[in-house]
């Protein structure tokens, strides 16, 4: 399960459909979100927004911080860029996802590249997951940075749908919350 959650790749981009609409604390300050997730076949397709309270560049500083991820992401206990050339990077990510008091580790050995400050293009090439490719797009709004986030996952297992949709809607959540907190950790002054 842990393998289908590791969508951090994160994270981390989107281009919204209907879903679920949340509300993360970061230290306070209201955040939106919204995921969409959708199967078709073996694949699931997820759309996600967030609207983080701070810059187009605060956000992609966070967001492309790869060697220090280990340390704001709940459940990722590695994570470091091994080869870099230019804007190509070759980033390893491992953790454990928790559903309850089961935990399943996940590994991610992914091709990102960068177009700085506005997107992110990421490709699974190892790892325990048959496919993880996503999409992140940073645009400034009104209300701080709106994040896209799209991320087409199959997993090397199956599982009833409901309970993949469950776990996956709940690890983004999880994750926007968590790096909104730490965008807003960065900003405040020292």
């Amino acid at each position: 399960m842990s393998r289908l959650c590791s969508v951090f790749g994160i994270l981390l981009a989107v281009a919204v459909s209907a879903g679920a609409c949340g509300s993360a604390a970061g230290a306070g300050a209201p955040v939106r979100s919204s995921i969409s997730i959708l199967r078709q076949g073996e694949v699931f397709l997820v759309d996600a927004v967030l609207i983080a309270p701070v810059s187009s560049r605060e956000a992609w500083a966070v967001l492309t911080d790869f060697d220090h991820m280990s340390a704001f992401v709940p459940g990722m206990n590695e994570s470091r860029v091994l080869r870099r050339s230019g804007n190509r990077l070759t980033v390893l990510q491992k953790g454990v996802v928790r559903l309850g008091f089961l935990g399943f580790d996940f590994e991610s050995l992914r091709d990102v590249e960068l177009e700085p400050e506005e997107v992110v293009r990421s490709r699974n090439i190892g790892g325990n997951l048959r496919r993880l490719d996503s999409l992140t797009r940073f645009h400034p709004s009104a209300g701080g940075a709106l994040i896209s986030y799209h991320v087409e996952i199959v997993p090397d297992f199956w599982m009833p749908g409901f309970i993949a949709e469950y776990l996956i809607r709940s690890e983004i959540q999880d994750q926007f919350e968590a790096v909104v907190n730490e965008m807003l950790r960065r900003r405040a002054p020292r």
